[in-house]
């Protein structure tokens, strides 16, 4: 399994940094791997907040909202053929505005699994730009 974790402090309250990262449409503004992102339940992003979408690393992936505690804690979890993934982010206030970490994991799956070691870095690479992107999105 993979771990990685980025902090930023973002300029904008938890309240706002927590509702634009759970906005779903919001995705492809500070995941650059996204291509197509639908949300499949309707109404606004919650707990159990499904969508689907394309992403050009990894094709197809499937993700559900598990949890979701407004305004502290988002949990993105998703799934396809090669890996499931999480993605944990923590809103904290600061004096400047919010502290955001962004923490996951990555397993890949089958005879993938031999590859963790090597993409390591890759994938911390990842989240401290998905944690750049909101930063100043948010600025």
């Amino acid at each position: 399994m993979i771990q990685a974790a980025s902090v930023e402090t973002v300029g904008a309250t938890p309240d706002e940094a927590f509702d634009f990262v759970a906005e779903v449409s919001n995705q492809a503004k500070w995941n650059a791997d996204v291509t197509n992102l639908v949300q499949l339940t309707e109404g606004p992003a919650r707990l159990g907040t499904k969508m689907t979408g394309e992403f050009t690393r990894l094709g197809r992936i499937d993700t559900e909202i598990t949890v979701f505690e407004r305004p502290s804690r988002l949990v993105l979890s998703s799934t396809n053929s090669q890996a499931d993934m999480t993605l944990d982010f923590r809103f904290e206030p600061v004096a400047d505005g919010t502290r955001m970490t962004v923490s996951g994991t990555v397993s890949l799956r089958g005879a993938l699994r031999f590859m963790e070691g090597a993409i390591q870095g890759q994938v911390a690479a990842q989240y401290d730009a998905r944690a750049k992107a909101i930063k100043s999105a948010l600025s």
